[in-house]
């Protein structure tokens, strides 16, 4: 009965029964613990559904990583994006 007395005091209004339920399970010391728990299962679980292949940037350094991992080293056919590797003073127009 004091525990009622002393959330109604708190939330300044009569409260119903669910939300009393609702604020004592909010209120365990384990709430917290609780929510990262199932954040961390509903992300394992999504990245389980995910079939997440690398585009763009993401996609270029995943191959380097692994050219550079099979012994290939680091090197990149020049275009215009990669142009030889050159200083970054010899790439300023003059």
């Amino acid at each position: 009965m004091m525990a009622e007395i002393a959330l109604d005091s708190q939330i300044g209004h009569s409260v119903t029964a669910p939300r009393r339920i609702v604020y004592a399970v909010i209120q365990h010391r384990g709430f917290i613990l609780v929510c990262f728990v199932a954040a961390f299962i509903i992300r394992l679980y999504w990245i389980h559904l995910m079939d997440a292949q690398p585009v763009s940037d993401s996609r270029w350094y995943y191959e380097r990583g692994v050219d550079f991992a099979a012994g290939r080293g680091y090197s990149v056919s020049a275009n215009a994006y990669w142009p030889e590797n050159l200083p970054p003073a010899a790439l300023v127009p003059e």
